[in-house]
């Protein structure tokens, strides 16, 4: 398995108000090189991130790719910098098949 993650192009970040957060938009590519129907989840290492999900897939075919889109959102109170590196784990039957990372923008809390 093989995952690339991007932030949406022509996004930075949106404050959520209502329950003290920010959330930013990705579209994350994984591809099976496998021989085999793989199902999986996107996990963020995280504890306080949380993912809600636009386009949430759950399986790939054998040598196919698919897409996911979603935003991660974190509290406000856990962010200190503008960017922060934040990774995630792709796993299936309970193993971590894939491990990526990217860039989290946000405005600091200090």
């Amino acid at each position: 398995m093989q995952t690339t993650i991007l932030r949406a192009s022509g996004t930075l970040y949106q404050l959520r108000d209502k329950d003290q957060t920010v959330s930013n938009l990705y579209t994350a590519e994984m591809v099976n090189k496998t021989d085999k129907i793989v199902e999986f989840e996107i996990i963020p290492d995280d504890e306080h991130a949380r993912i809600q999900y636009i386009q949430k897939p759950d399986a790939i075919a054998y040598g196919g790719s698919t897409k996911a889109t979603f935003f991660v959102i974190l509290p406000q109170s856990t962010i200190r910098k503008y960017k922060t590196k934040i990774s995630f784990k792709l796993q299936s039957e309970k193993k971590v098949v894939d491990r990526f990372e990217t860039t989290f923008i946000a405005p600091a809390n200090n």
